[in-house]
This record gives C-alpha cells, structure tokens and sequence, in this order.
C-alpha cells in the first residue's frame, strides 16, 4: 500500500516528541521481532552443550601446546546471540587461549585447522582471518587463536589475535570483555538494550551485513538513553547514525533516516497503522519460526 502525503492530508510542519506518544502497534512489533530473534526455547541450551564439547575437545587437543583456557566472547558471551532460526550466519566465538607465544600466527591457526579436520569432519571448514569456521546446519563456531600476556611492572595485562596487516598476520592486542562489561553497567535497563541490539542486527541483517556485529553493537551500547522504552531507543538511535566509512554505509544510512522521519510524520497525523507499515519495511516480518 503506497501512502502519498497528497491523498492523506498530512500534516509536514510539525515534529514529533515521540518520548510523549504512546505508540502501542509499534512498540508491540518491535517486541514481537525481538521475541523471534531471541535464541528459541531449548536452542541456548542447545548451543551450551555444544559449546561445552567443543572446549573439551580443544583442552584434549592443545593440553601440550600451552594452552591456558578457552572461552566463548562476543555475541553468545553477552547474551545478544540472534537465533540461527533466523540468522544462519550466528555464530559463536571461541577463544583458544595460549599462555606464551611459541609459532607464527598462521601455525597456530593451522593447529585449529587439523583439530577442525580431525573432529568436525563432516562440516565445513575454512580459515577466515583470524579464525577457522567450523559449520553445519546447526552451529557455526570460530576458533580464534590467541596469545595471553600477564600485566607486568612495564606491560599491561592483554590479549593477542592474529590480525592481517599490510598482507602479513600479525599479532594485536583485543579487548574481549570491553563491550559486556560496557553492557553491564546497565544492569538495571539490560534487557532493553539488549533487545535493541538484537533489532539493529536485524536490521544489518536484512542489509546485507554492512556493519560488523562489533561496531553495531559499540554504536548502540554508547548511545542508548536507560530511561526510555524500547520504541524511543530505537528511532533516537536512527537519529544517531553517523559511524559510517563506506559510501554504501552513508546510502542505507540516509535512508533509513527518511523512513524514521516519515514515521514521526505518521504518528503526528494520528496514523499509526500506516507507520506500522513503514517501520515494517525498515524491519520486515518475520516468518513463524516456531514452525520451522
């Protein structure tokens, strides 16, 4: 249904303070998405138990490597894991931690490599810089070597991954914990955070992946407002968006810009059923993944 301003008689004056409206159809769709990419009933344990084996296996492998520990980060680690029901591309991160650096990167990402080939063989396997994808219908791991140094009197405590620079892998250091431990000082509002990254990753998603799950989830951690709603959040984020780098970035950027404008528009002229339409061709409809 196309809505023209012409036959609506809209109003294009004013601007709405959406912290002031009670948007119901909205908010309950945007609710009624994050329930869907939320990890479904039985698929986080699912993933646990996969996880769980998966250390163990690598423990086994590496425990003559000086191997220190091995961990899960990122999404899974911070509870903002879409469901593979319906983002196939979800993953889980997995660090395998070594606490000196004996080999060159790529030697260490070769080891993961014939641990993938020795345990997983009926999956698929390959390197993607700086881990080795191991993935099959029902879960994606990446094995991400890392070398552990302790803080000492001149050096801070860190953590190194490969990361190519200029052509050749080299080590740099990574934060693992930067952003759950930035997620959790909103102890009290989490769940609405966490759900507004789950909506923006959709969005990435149904856009083709044009910002990296880190940058994503940084941008939302930084700007999210604790003492608004979950449909507040969201159209002052789009407000926000101005982290891009790419020329396709700025593109969905302003687009997706006029189509919150357009939203506001809506609502001021009291037709939220014509903004719902709107704000679901920014997040579409999601299929009753229940039956599937």
């Amino acid at each position: 249904m196309s809505v023209c301003r012409h036959n609506l008689g809209l109003n294009w004056q004013k601007k709405i303070d959406l912290s002031n409206m009670e948007n119901t159809a909205i908010l309950n769709y945007l609710e009624l998405l994050v329930e869907k990419l939320t990890l479904q009933p039985g698929e986080g344990t699912r993933i646990t138990g996969s996880v769980n084996k998966i250390k163990g296996k690598l423990e086994k492998w590496f425990e003559n490597d000086g191997l220190k520990e091995v961990r899960a980060f990122g999404s899974y680690d911070r509870g903002t894991l879409i469901s593979r029901l319906v983002d196939t591309n979800s993953d889980v991160d997995i660090m395998v931690i070594f606490d000196e650096k004996r080999w060159e990167s790529q030697t260490y990402l070769n080891k993961l490599k014939n641990f993938a080939e020795e345990h997983y063989p009926k999956a698929e396997r390959y390197q993607d810089h700086p881990s080795i994808v191991i993935e099959d219908e029902k879960i994606k791991f990446e094995l991400v070597p890392c070398i552990y140094k302790e803080e000492t009197f001149f050096l801070e405590e860190k953590y190194l991954v490969p990361q190519r620079q200029n052509s050749e892998l080299e080590w740099i250091k990574t934060e693992p914990d930067y952003l759950k431990n930035k997620l959790n000082e909103f102890v009290n509002t989490k769940p609405t955070l966490i759900n507004l990254i789950l909506l923006f990753k959709y969005w990435n998603l149904c856009n083709s992946y044009l910002y990296k799950t880190f940058k994503i989830e940084s941008f939302i951690i930084n700007k999210f407002d604790y003492e608004e709603a979950l449909d507040y959040n969201f159209f002052k984020l789009i407000d926000n968006l101005n982290y891009s780098n790419t020329d396709n970035q700025n593109s969905l950027n302003k687009v997706l810009k006029k189509q919150k404008d357009r939203i506001e528009l809506l609502l001021n002229n009291d037709m939220e059923e014509y903004a719902l339409l709107e704000i679901q061709k920014i997040l579409p409809k999601i299929v009753d993944i229940t039956k599937q």
